[in-house]
């Protein structure tokens, strides 16, 4: 059974997680930099243009978690999103930082580990885990 979560690791680690898994085609793998988010405007900006989101307000929290729980353009097997100077991330809006979090943790990784079975027809349960990574 699939387990997603969201992960603290070392750069160290980040290193072996990178050589492990970014050149995998099936694994759609993203890196975030956190110094440079610092609002949910950019991480929604961010996301959007990394994830291809095809969003027509790119600021709705209901927008996004729709299509983050849908993902069918980007083809992937498995998903990994890992944010980079997570202290930095969001540090002087630390209420929207913990949304972000709430949204994987509550809705985006519980749909793509048995969620998405029930909800889309044919649906497959796939790998989705958030790496912090400082």
């Amino acid at each position: 059974m699939i387990k997603n979560r969201i992960i603290s690791i070392s750069k160290l680690d980040l290193i072996d997680l990178k050589n492990k898994y970014e050149r995998n085609k099936c694994v759609f793998f993203l890196e975030i930099d956190g110094k440079i988010i610092n609002n949910w405007e950019d991480y929604a900006d961010y996301m959007n243009h990394h994830m291809e989101i095809p969003v027509i307000n790119p600021y709705s929290k209901d927008a996004y978690l729709d299509w983050m729980t849908d993902l069918s353009w980007l083809d992937a097997d498995e998903y990994i999103i890992v944010i980079n100077n997570f202290e930095e991330f969001m540090k002087n809006n630390l209420e929207e930082k913990d949304k972000v979090l709430k949204m994987f943790e509550t809705n985006i990784l519980p749909f793509w580990e048995k969620e998405v079975e029930s909800v889309t027809a044919g649906g497959i349960p796939k790998k989705f885990n958030v790496y912090l990574v400082d």
